[in-house]
């Protein structure tokens, strides 16, 4: 074997050597550079929680009687899935409502009235949670004498009726429910209108002798 071909096999290995060192060090330098460039506390960011996850926690805290606690994952929801503000809406309303937090009720009760069929209605549901009936009272007033609809104006009178009643103005209450069943006859809602009407009275005479 010539010495030249030992040269020619020596300095080929000492290249493969070189070589190898040269893409070790090139990509040690780019692991570096990268984790230089990476954004402090990114690396051990905590993973986004899923909408999925964040709504069985609210779940959670409402069967544990930890109502104000859902509202703060409700509205965490909404903040991060806008499509989704409307669906706990409701739930929002019921709970800062019963959870007597009335400025908060009655903002998220202004998202579910727009696409409420009978917002007024709604409204006057949410006052009556809150416990201000007179508040209801006059916003059921005004709605029964604006509506045009047979099956509206059952609707808002014996809900205005149960007003009364919460009012006690029981004289009120029952005048409202004789006058929808006389705007029920002659249409399915008849039976409906009878039935409250009974079920009012039943419940005054029961009290009545209990006085």
């Amino acid at each position: 074997m010539s010495r030249q071909s030992t040269i020619s096999r020596s300095s080929g290995r000492d290249f493969d050597r070189i070589h190898r060192i040269l893409v070790g060090t090139v990509c040690a330098f780019l692991v570096c550079f990268a984790a230089l460039n990476v954004p402090a506390g990114a690396a051990d960011k905590p993973k986004p929680v899923s909408i999925g996850e964040l709504t069985k926690k609210a779940m959670g805290h409402e069967r544990a009687g930890q109502a104000l606690e859902a509202a703060k994952v409700y509205e965490e929801i909404a903040r991060r899935d806008p499509t989704r503000k409307r669906v706990v809406a409701g739930r929002l309303v019921k709970i800062y409502a019963t959870g007597g937090v009335p400025k908060k009720a009655l903002s998220w009760a202004k998202v579910v009235m727009e696409t409420n069929p009978q917002p007024q209605a709604y409204l006057a549901g949410v006052y009556t949670m809150l416990k201000d009936h007179e508040a209801a009272r006059k916003i059921l007033e005004e709605a029964l004498e604006k509506a045009d609809e047979t099956v509206k104006k059952l609707t808002l009178m014996w809900q205005l009726a149960g007003v009364y009643e919460a009012l006690d103005q029981f004289d009120k209450a029952e005048a409202r429910l004789r006058a929808a069943v006389e705007l029920a006859k002659g249409t399915n809602h008849e039976k409906a209108a009878k039935k409250q009407l009974d079920v009012f009275l039943q419940k005054r005479e029961a009290e009545n002798k209990n006085e």
